[in-house]
């Protein structure tokens, strides 16, 4: 169930045509699994893998809504209605997929054919998590707090400026501390803009341009850039360090509040730093979202949903505005100058389209190619860097050998594993899956997976996990 599989319940009297139709679904290749009846709960396992739901119409028409749960489905646009009673009963969702095989016998069918295209889309665009991130005004509200904390925050740093004037080596962890801050900023508004343009497009939304986001480096470009706690702290509590200097220029209430400001910042990363993290795989996801429903022909769901977002992230644009307009204010007081913005550079691959399914093989391609331009941007220590790179290759080399399932599954390993090990706290859990999975597939490569089984190998050990392959 790796791929998503689509998740059917039960539709009572029409259990003949449902049988007949799960049977064709599952002759086209697309992994079927039977859920409980309506009223019934379907395991975690089968939800939580599921790139759609599928309820047919009974006897009666369609199942009362009340009598199962549709809600994740709904608002990632994988619920389906299929219709297999005698008089096409009015579809209880717009925003839905709808087809209309009343009296189908299992013959050739264009509204069929439309059916297994749609779910196909489904597949290839599935988030592959139950419990994602939404782009909701909880999540919003999240960053644009963050954003508010790390102002004044900054406020407050500003205000020992004075005790390290003329001392040129306690102060420059205070301005590399700084532009922490303004990084996160400046990252965090990048990535908003990204998703603001696209929706705001004068065209219309484009598949192509929101498939560039939504499987892209657009949560990573906020993972990679933003701040990170444990380096403030470092800067500031070592020997020789920050605090040091400041403890024989300050009053004893001025240093103690300083150590609160610090020691807020240096434990930043489970919220603060954190909430910027969130935004990013919501704008994600979302995008996936939008793909899902250009790609299956339902555009009027698509710009509803772009419209909720752009009512949501244009304050929180305006908010980074004036966050960096009140930094730019505290760096000048200070007469210090920021450091020259990283240049970011979005590659976008071309999406290949098989009439409305995107080729799983050239997803498979551009997953590695996003991972590895983010490996390159990312701050992580060189010699691990060198080794995703050289990872990153020979997973190249591989995919091509491979099945389109197999080669999709392998990209999405590599990415994981990459993210994990680019982070300055990796998940465990999350880096033994994804290495596991590429092991196995290596395993089966011949040279080419031996390569593959050393660098993970390496890998491992640098990162103080060894693994035993």
């Amino acid at each position: 169930m790796d791929e998503g599989h689509v998740l059917v319940m039960g539709a009572g009297a029409q259990e003949s045509a449902l049988d007949l139709l799960l049977h064709k679904i599952a002759a086209n290749g697309l992994t079927v699994v039977r859920g409980p009846d309506i009223g019934g709960h379907p395991s975690y396992a089968q939800e939580a893998d599921a790139a759609a739901l599928l309820v047919p119409s009974g006897a009666q028409g369609w199942p009362d809504s009340k009598q199962f749960d549709s809600t994740r489905f709904a608002k990632e646009g994988q619920l389906v209605y299929v219709n297999l009673g005698a008089v096409a009963p009015v579809p209880p969702d717009d925003g839905a997929g709808y087809f209309d095989l009343a009296g189908w016998a299992g013959d050739a069918s264009a509204e069929f054919n439309r059916l297994i295209d749609h779910l196909r889309v489904l597949i290839a665009t599935r988030v592959s998590d139950l419990y994602v991130w939404k782009l909701d005004t909880d999540q919003v509200h999240s960053a644009a707090s963050g954003i508010a904390e790390l102002q004044s925050l900054a406020d407050k740093i500003a205000q020992i400026g004075d005790a390290l004037s003329g001392d040129e080596e306690r102060s420059r962890p205070l301005r590399e501390t700084l532009d922490e801050i303004s990084r996160t900023y400046r990252v965090v508004k990048s990535a908003v803009e990204r998703f603001i343009t696209a929706g705001a497009a004068p065209g219309g939304p484009e598949a192509q341009v929101f498939a560039g986001l939504a499987y892209g480096t657009l949560a990573q470009q906020i993972r990679n850039g933003r701040g990170h706690c444990h380096r403030i702290g470092r800067r500031y509590t070592r020997v020789g360090g920050l605090r040091e200097g400041l403890a024989t220029e300050l009053t004893a209430k001025a240093l103690k509040d300083i150590d609160e400001t610090f020691d807020r910042l240096a434990n930043a990363d489970g919220d603060v730093f954190s909430a910027m993290d969130s935004l990013g795989y919501a704008l994600t996801n979302e995008s996936q979202v939008i793909v899902r429903y250009l790609l299956t022909g339902r555009s009027d769901q698509a710009r509803q949903n772009i419209a909720g977002a752009l009512d949501r992230l244009i304050p929180l644009e305006s908010a980074l505005e004036q966050a960096l307009a009140a930094f730019q204010v505290v760096t000048s007081v200070l007469g210090y100058a920021e450091s020259p913005p990283k240049e970011e550079k979005i590659y976008m691959s071309k999406l290949v389209f098989q009439g409305p399914v995107i080729n799983s093989t050239v997803v498979a391609a551009q997953t590695i190619e996003k991972s590895q331009i983010a490996v390159k941007q990312s701050a992580a220590p060189q010699d691990i860097k060198d080794v995703l790179d050289a990872l990153h290759e020979a997973t190249k080399n591989l995919t091509s050998r491979l099945s389109q399932k197999d080669a999709a599954l392998a990209a999405k390993d590599l990415k994981d594993l990459a993210e994990e090990a680019m982070s300055p706290t990796p998940s465990r859990p999350v880096w033994l899956r994804a290495a596991d999975g590429l092991l196995s597939v290596a395993k089966k490569a011949g040279d080419t997976g031996v390569v593959m089984v050393d660098l993970v190998g390496k890998l491992a050990t640098f990162l103080g996990h060894p693994l035993g392959v």
